[in-house]
């Protein structure tokens, strides 16, 4: 006695308001990424409309994004599945899986500020002929020939908005971090975002005091910084602009609130008007005349398994030290060229 259930079979698709294919379809894709460091996870699932009884692993997608491309990756059909809402043709819908990662290591594109880019992951179908022909499938040429042709037309696009980067010039506000993300080709894809709360240091403002805090941000997990760059850009009235700049490479770690400050001390060279790092100056940055500017903090961190570099931006002045002013000694050069007035004096 023959298992019904064993036979393999293609039949035509009884009917098809959505589009002219005859044999199957892909009607839409959902599914889910799951972002650890430079690794992608993906868990990715294709409504297949179709009429047909087939072995596992007779199909394949093959994936090509705008940095890689992965050729035949397995799907096979989900066992007690449910049709989303949004498939026009539930009844003869079967859903297919597949899993997945990619590493993004090596791809130039990441190596970029990205902020808010489009990644697009566009995925064809294929099959493997070898399976199909084993199968045993009653087509004639032309019936086969047709079904192998509607299977190479069908691909299907998924979009979502990808950032490694942000940057931001305001006082107090969040950022967000992205590790998960639900990814819909018909509804639209988007983000499980992690909101980080941060405060840049509001009294930088016609001061007369050195800068030593320059932004705390409001981790409530375990961090690491994995290096940091804080560059100051300074104008000293009727001056030239100029910058100092330090960098620290060496990891931070912790699991709560972090403070970033200042970590050097500066001096103010008078030959040359320049502000400068020296171990025996004031805590912080500071300046004795008026001189106005803004400073960067970028720090590049690995939080929640992301990571993801951050620049902050923060104005300031100082408004000039009287005190510093008036009892700095003036050296001047004079030539005289009449002693008709002096008196020798000797010792």
């Amino acid at each position: 006695m023959i298992n019904v259930e064993s036979v393999y079979y293609v039949k035509r698709l009884k009917e098809n308001p959505v589009n002219q294919f005859k044999w199957l379809y892909i009607d839409g894709s959902d599914g889910n990424l799951k972002i650890v460091e430079n690794k992608w996870y993906f868990n990715i699932n294709f409504y297949l409309i179709n009429n047909l009884f087939l072995p596992i692993n007779v199909f394949n997608v093959n994936l090509s994004t705008q940095f890689m491309q992965i050729s035949n990756i397995s799907i096979n059909p989900e066992p007690q599945q449910k049709a989303p809402d949004w498939v026009i043709q539930k009844d003869c819908c079967t859903k297919y899986t597949c899993n997945f990662e990619m590493d993004t290591n090596d791809s130039k594109l990441f190596q970029d500020p990205l902020i808010n880019y489009s990644i697009l992951l566009n995925f064809s179908l294929n099959v493997d002929n070898s399976i199909l022909d084993q199968a045993g499938i009653s087509l004639d040429q032309y019936e086969y020939n047709e079904f192998i042709s509607e299977i190479y037309q069908q691909n299907v696009e998924v979009e979502f908005l990808y950032s490694n980067y942000v940057e931001s010039n305001e006082k107090n506000s969040t950022f967000s971090i992205s590790n998960s993300y639900y990814l819909n080709s018909v509804l639209g894809s988007y983000s499980e975002d992690q909101i980080i709360y941060y405060s840049m240091n509001n009294e930088t403002e016609q001061i007369d005091e050195p800068i030593k805090n320059l932004l705390t941000i409001k981790f409530e997990d375990n961090y690491t910084i994995l290096s940091k760059k804080v560059h100051f850009i300074y104008q000293i009235h009727g001056h030239e602009q100029n910058e100092l700049m330090y960098e620290v490479t060496t990891p931070e770690y912790g699991d709560s609130t972090k403070k970033f400050t200042y970590d050097f001390c500066t001096y103010f060279n008078e030959s040359d008007l320049k502000i400068k790092n020296q171990p025996d100056g004031v805590a912080g940055f500071y300046c004795p005349l008026a001189t106005t500017g803004y400073y960067q903090i970028s720090i590049k961190v690995l939080y929640k398994n992301i990571i993801k570099t951050l620049k902050f931006i923060n104005n300031f002045s100082f408004k000039g030290n009287d005190d510093y002013l008036n009892n700095k000694l003036q050296v001047m050069q004079v030539f005289i060229d009449n002693i008709e007035y002096f008196k020798e004096v000797t010792f």
